[in-house]
């Protein structure tokens, strides 16, 4: 019977784990009818901590921060969003972007994308 007990104290334990696993949802920069990229960003759970680091092509450094708090709930996500409102400083074209998520007794979360800045043209 000690078995038993053995395989299901194991069993559910598996199971707390894979509730509790940190990990990223979506993620993306959008910028519909505006040149202004909204950075949307989804984890399984709450951050400690959330960085968001660009880099021109070049991969200079051009902007940085910590983004708070999630702004909502999407299903079972977390979702973060930033707008990059210094975007209209710089320049049309390609940027990489690597966001960072940290949350204790759990592996750091780390993705690089790209985004392409565009510049509407005045009519």
């Amino acid at each position: 019977m000690r078995i038993g007990w053995a395989i299901l104290w194991i069993l559910f334990s598996a199971i707390q784990v894979s509730a509790q696993e940190f990990k990223w949802g979506e993620i993306y920069a959008s910028h519909s009818n505006t040149s202004i990229p909204v950075f949307h960003i989804e984890t399984s759970q709450a951050a400690d901590r959330m960085e968001l680091r660009i880099y021109d092509v070049s991969l200079k450094p051009v902007f940085g921060t910590e983004i708070a708090k999630p702004v909502r709930r999407k299903g079972n996500f977390q979702v973060y969003e930033y707008v990059w409102r210094n975007a209209e400083e710089l320049q049309a074209g390609v940027y990489f972007y690597i966001v960072r998520a940290l949350k204790k007794g759990h592996t750091p979360l780390e993705t690089l994308k790209h985004l392409k800045l565009e510049r509407k043209e005045a009519q």
